[in-house]
């Protein structure tokens, strides 16, 4: 979409293509944002500047992402040289639903590029080859082999894609620009009839639905894996001030030093008390006591421990946003009134 915005001159749809990218997937964000970069630079130049709006108006996502980049662990577990395929597995048919990487050969998942992109691609080679998608194709396909390790340990960037096959998304979008130029330039709108029903007859036997064993509920809720585990692999995710917790606290709230109870966030204490907040520490969590807020800080374990004076109190737990999220949020809303005022004057 982002590629036809261009192309047609819709500015403002291209912001918001942009935005879409970026919020819908950003680590894929980070191989197609620079293909549509260049593309505008070499078709439209004046275009850019709505590229980069659609940049800002994500501001409020990415930017708070990458400065607390350092307060999280775990964000990378994957490493890229297990999934590297093969030339045999981009060229050679094959379908699978498994997993990529060492020990998955059987039913494992297909890197295949396709039959009618190689055939169109080979076409464009011969009719366009210094074209932006040829080359584009080309630098994915080579990236996606083992031979380009010394490539991808001398730009450590690249590591953040994890999964070097993720690169077959390049052929995705390039493809329909080389299909498109391929039968413009020939004149022959029968050559594109054939290329849709020739792509369709070759993935027909590919659309058969995957069966699974039926699983309930119970088979998930009864497994600590799922039920006390986190997101990532491995249960790796955390924030860098917390070690991994093997079981669930009984209780949101726990007395740590002190004596006295707590109920739901009331809390009676008989002396002045440490009150650990089952909640991983990190910037933006604050603690209100009675009505006001108070100072918050990490305990040994990497979770939110205040002090609290004898007596009874009501303790509520709130999130907000830092001084940095909140200039973040408001880049993203003054691009995101700008672009209203633009649509609303063509």
């Amino acid at each position: 979409m982002a590629l036809s915005c261009i192309a047609y001159e819709k500015r403002t749809l291209l912001a918001f293509a942009i935005a879409g990218i970026i919020l819908s997937h950003n680590i894929l964000a980070m191989i197609f944002l620079p293909v549509l970069f260049i593309y505008a630079w070499m078709t439209d130049r004046p275009m850019l500047r709505w590229f980069f709006v659609g940049v800002m108006l994500t501001s409020y996502f990415w930017a708070p992402a990458l400065v607390e980049r350092g307060y999280v662990v775990g964000l990378n577990t994957v490493n890229y040289k297990d999934h590297f395929p093969e030339i045999a597995q981009l060229l050679i048919p094959s379908w699978g639903t498994g997993l990529s990487g060492l020990g998955y050969a059987l039913d494992e998942m297909s890197y295949q590029i396709g039959i009618i992109p190689l055939v169109l691609f080979i076409a464009s080679l011969v009719v366009f080859p210094r074209t932006l998608f040829v080359v584009a194709m080309m630098i994915a396909c080579f990236l996606m082999l083992e031979l380009s390790i010394p490539i991808w340990e001398l730009v450590p960037f690249l590591t953040n894609i994890q999964y070097p096959w993720r690169l077959l998304s390049v052929i995705v979008v390039s493809m329909p620009f080389l299909a498109a130029g391929l039968t413009s330039r020939f004149h022959l709108r029968w050559v594109a009839l054939g290329i849709v029903v020739l792509a369709v007859a070759f993935s027909y036997s590919y659309t058969k639905p995957v069966l699974y064993a039926p699983r309930s509920d119970e088979y998930y809720l009864s497994r600590r894996e799922f039920t006390d585990g986190t997101s990532s692999l491995g249960n790796s995710f955390s924030t860098r001030w917390m070690s991994w917790q093997p079981d669930r606290p009984k209780a949101r709230m726990e007395i740590i030093s002190g004596e006295g109870s707590i109920v739901l966030g009331n809390a009676h204490l008989i002396t002045d008390a440490k009150v650990r907040i089952h909640v991983a520490y990190y910037p933006g969590w604050s603690v209100v006591i009675d009505g006001k807020s108070s100072l918050v800080y990490p305990d040994s374990e990497g979770m939110i421990t205040v002090s609290v004076p004898k007596g009874d109190h009501s303790i509520a737990v709130n999130f907000s946003e830092t001084p940095f999220r909140l200039v973040a949020n408001l880049f993203s809303l003054v691009c995101l009134l700008w672009l209203f005022i633009k649509a609303a004057r063509i």
